[in-house]
């Protein structure tokens, strides 16, 4: 759908926008940085955790309270192993729905789909989210969202 699934089935391209992505935040080029860069290189990319997920991915992925590259690189590469399937698009929406309440903004779905991995195009964005069904806040269920888009 839009997530990276294992470095070598990334482009070029796509491992060099990583690496300038990590290079931005790790001036020194010592190949980890403390969570608060990582929690900038992440917002960089598009994502917006929050400073609890920005820890818990530097405990998983890197070494305490800091980010390796390598830890970098594994995440971003492996954080949805399966989104050709239903639950798996669902589990990467999960990563933007704060408050774990089922929605995420339809700016933040925006900005996911035409900024990330397999970047669609503002069409491509406009008609599947005219299709999709969002709440009075105008905010997105993204459980019926995916479940809609996969049953088309």
């Amino acid at each position: 759908f839009f997530f990276f699934v294992t470095m070598s089935d990334i482009t070029e391209e796509e491992k060099s926008e990583l690496n300038e992505a990590w290079g931005l935040y790790d001036k020194s080029g010592s190949g980890s940085m403390p969570a608060k860069n990582f929690g900038y290189v992440m917002r960089y990319m598009g994502q917006n955790p929050s400073d609890v997920q920005v820890m818990d991915l530097c405990q998983k992925y890197g070494s305490g309270g800091t980010m390796t590259k390598n830890g970098f690189m594994e995440f971003m590469t492996s954080k949805t192993k399966d989104v050709s399937s239903e639950t798996g698009i669902i589990e990467a929406f999960q990563v933007f729905d704060k408050d774990g309440k089922g929605f995420i903004s339809a700016a933040e779905l925006r900005n996911v789909l035409t900024n990330l991995g397999d970047r669609l195009s503002d069409d491509q964005v406009h008609q599947m989210m005219s299709e999709a069904l969002a709440s009075d806040e105008g905010n997105l269920d993204y459980k019926e969202f995916v479940h809609t888009m996969m049953n088309r």
